[in-house]
């Protein structure tokens, strides 16, 4: 993990400088303000998760022979790699959605800039392909972990594109409509609220744990109204309904964020932001309501070792001997051949149907 962290540090640097170099030397490049404003998030967001490692691991125990023994460094490495992740889908989002001020250069329209941003997208795809790598082998053995059906995924993509679409549609700090400074000094703080609140959520959600309505011991009776049948069926499927109102919080907050940013962009991008909307709902709908199906537990097969059995040795006769007129019927496989064992009374063997005396029906030939 130390090595992914080395190479992305060093590929964001390069990254971040050549695009700084390109933007002074090679104009004809036409490199476009949202390249920038994600290669300098990701790189001093990178800075921050450094030092935050950094501190992870000097304060928490070490993991021993390379294995990790919490998560603590998978959900450390997490936020990074969802950033990051989310980043590289906005500069490839921006090549479709109409977002002028940040997909073009002064004087030019966002067509020109395509080659450019083109260049960045396919260099940059290997800094979240980085952090992936780096928090899946942060994860401990056994343990999972998701990107997207998760709560701070879906907050920090509500919170980026609120964002992207107000300074690229109406170029916020730029636009007559949005250009006093009582404007800008609203949306900073609406920002900066919003991300607390996002804080905060994840933070309950961490430490509050959601309210078990079926299923399991303490069952909730007379809050939910549902059928006896249905009941009966859940228990029967040993099927556990979590609802967690920390997720239902989190989820109109989303959707508040990213509402918000219809007040601070052009009609042409109303659609798009109800789509996000929906998205941002339908995602959620696993978060709110967690079904949890109660597995067996593992049963390990345990050989049991049989004593050998003994020889059969009649009475009066010397161990390891043998008794004239007394021995085991040898058993055969089936069909089983009556008249071949001598085992059998010859008074009861003539009393038996054909097939139980191993005779045939057509003929008088054994089988």
């Amino acid at each position: 993990m130390l090595v992914f962290q080395i190479e992305t540090c060093l590929y964001c640097a390069v990254l971040t400088a050549s695009c700084c170099f390109a933007s002074n030397y090679f104009t004809f490049l036409k490199i476009p303000a949202i390249v920038f404003m994600c290669v300098y998030a990701v790189f001093w967001m990178l800075v921050v998760h450094i030092i935050v490692m950094l501190s992870v691991f000097s304060l928490r125990s070490r993991p021993t022979a390379g294995v990790f023994m919490d998560s603590v460094v998978a959900d450390v490495s997490q936020g990074f790699a969802v950033v990051a992740s989310i980043l590289w889908v906005s500069l490839l989002s921006g090549m479709y959605l109409h977002l002028p001020y940040i997909t073009a250069t002064p004087g030019g329209e966002s067509s020109a800039s395509a080659v450019a941003l083109a260049v960045v997208l396919g260099f940059f795809v290997v800094v979240p392909f980085l952090a992936l790598i780096s928090t899946y082998m942060a994860v401990p053995d056994g343990a999972t972990n998701s990107l997207l059906i998760n709560g701070s995924t879906l907050g920090a993509a509500s919170l980026l594109f609120l964002v992207f679409v107000s300074f690229g549609s109406t170029g916020f700090t730029r636009c007559y409509l949005f250009g006093g400074g009582a404007n800008n000094s609203l949306f900073i703080f609406l920002v900066v609220i919003y991300w607390g609140l996002l804080f905060g959520v994840e933070i309950a959600d961490e430490f509050w744990d959601p309210l078990e309505l079926w299923g399991g011991a303490q069952a909730v009776e007379g809050t939910v109204q549902a059928p006896r049948g249905f009941l009966a069926k859940v228990q029967s499927l040993n099927v556990s309904v979590r609802i967690s109102y920390c997720r239902i919080v989190g989820c109109l907050l989303d959707i508040m964020i990213v509402a918000t940013s219809i007040a601070f962009s052009n009609s042409d991008i109303h659609g798009t932001t109800g789509l996000f909307i929906l998205f941002i709902t339908l995602v959620h709908i696993p978060l709110v309501v967690m079904l949890e199906f109660a597995t067996p537990e593992k049963s390990t097969p345990v050989a049991v070792v049989l004593p050998k059995a003994e020889p059969f040795t009649p009475p009066g006769s010397k161990p390891g001997g043998s008794a004239s007129g007394s021995r085991i019927p040898n058993m055969h496989a089936f069909p089983f051949n009556a008249a071949a064992s001598s085992g059998i009374n010859s008074r009861v063997t003539p009393t038996l149907p054909r097939q139980r005396r191993g005779l045939s029906t057509e003929s008088d030939l054994f089988y």
